[in-house]
């Protein structure tokens, strides 16, 4: 079955009105996409910045730790030796 030029043209319109509102639709999705990829690097940054601070106070803990017990262990051995 042959279809006649009318109907052609009217498939032909149609499809370039169906391209055009794709084009604009692919807009929309990559403006949510963009906003996406900045809330999760933001929620990335945050975690990661909270773990490392996190990180550096345990260090900073077992440094101190470390450090009273060798004022402790010399402050006995100066008394020991009086």
């Amino acid at each position: 079955m042959l279809t006649s030029p009318k109907g052609v043209n009217r498939i032909y319109q149609l499809s370039k009105t169906m391209v055009n509102q794709g084009n604009k639709n692919s807009g929309v999705v990559l403006l949510v996409t963009l906003v996406l990829l900045v809330v999760l690097s933001t929620i990335g940054y945050i975690l990661n910045s909270r773990v490392m601070a996190y990180h550096h106070r345990q260090r900073y803990m077992m440094d101190y730790q470390a450090a009273v017990y060798g004022r402790d262990s010399g402050l006995k051995y100066a008394l020991a030796t009086l």
